[in-house]
């Protein structure tokens, strides 16, 4: 969940890179300060000023509701504000609980790329998402999912053997919330996964059993390719690919960045990016036309 950050908002800046021309750069924050319609002016005519154009809005997804669209007024609030001011709102979606996709089984192994996740609840959130892109019609870009690779976000991480299943998990929900999403608009820009810097692929770890991002994107990739197989599928499962490379712990210098070759902040990723192919996204089938940095 995004952080209420007020008097620190433009602290949490966003470089949102959408193509491969510096001339296409934008920037901007994932902050949620400008639901508050107190702190909605001063936020974005503050932003305006500064130069930042983009904010990111976190929508919770709630399985005990699964109809409902929390604070949609709030967000309706936020965006005319913003409006007024050149600032382009984007939305984040994702479950508001982390076993909501799962129930909290641990999957045991199986080639199916459909066997792991609750099916009925996947097909919930999508048409939940679905139902979010027809509220805030002006709203064009979506990010799905948010750190699949931690368990604070989709838990559990591992099946039955130890191996990953969060990355068929976030799949499935991105696939199934994609499809939904382009069906009320084919123009809207779909982001994807929001992945975590870090992690610590340890099945049997005491506390943050997690996922790093190589991994998991190796994980994405192998099962992408079965899922689009069995499914036929022929476009990907996101438009951009959305990446957290924030420094853990966050006091720590800015070049630092992380000793781990399967972990990955700012300074890491030029060397990462063969990494990252190698396992398993290939081509980037599944996430076609940009990549970006962004700040959970």
């Amino acid at each position: 969940m995004k952080k209420l950050w007020v008097g620190l908002a433009l602290a949490s800046a966003t470089l949102i890179a959408t193509g491969t021309a510096t001339a296409n750069l934008s920037v901007g924050v994932n902050d949620d300060a400008a639901k508050d319609a107190a702190v909605a002016p001063w936020f974005y005519s503050t932003m305006e000023t500064v130069g930042l154009r983009i904010n990111t809005l976190t929508l919770l997804w709630d399985e005990t509701s699964p109809d409902d669209i929390l604070a949609a007024g709030a967000i309706d609030d936020a965006i005319a504000t913003a409006q007024t001011d050149g600032v382009t709102i984007e939305l984040d979606l994702y479950p508001a609980h982390s076993m909501a996709l799962t129930g909290g089984k641990r999957c045991a192994p199986s080639s199916d790329p459909e066997a792991c996740g609750n099916t009925a609840r996947i097909q919930q959130f999508a048409a939940w998402a679905a139902s979010v892109a027809q509220r805030f019609p002006s709203v064009t870009q979506f990010v799905v999912m948010n750190e699949c690779n931690q368990p604070r976000f989709v838990n559990p991480q591992w099946n039955t053997a130890g191996a990953n299943q969060s990355a068929a998990i976030c799949g499935r929900a991105l696939a199934a919330a994609y499809d939904a999403i382009k069906g009320v608009s084919s123009s809207d820009f779909v982001w994807g996964i929001g992945l975590s810097p870090r992690g610590n692929d340890s099945p049997k770890a005491e506390s943050n059993s997690s996922t790093k991002p190589v991994t998991f994107l190796g994980a994405l990739g192998l099962w992408f390719r079965s899922f689009a197989q069995k499914t036929h599928r022929t476009r990907g499962i996101m438009d951009g690919f959305d990446f957290h490379p924030y420094p853990v712990p966050q006091t720590q210098p800015f070049a630092a960045g992380y000793s781990d070759a399967k972990e990955a902040s700012i300074t890491n990723l030029p060397p990462r990016r063969p990494t990252t192919r190698r396992a398993g996204t290939g081509r980037c089938s599944s996430c076609s036309r940009a990549t970006r940095t962004s700040r959970s």
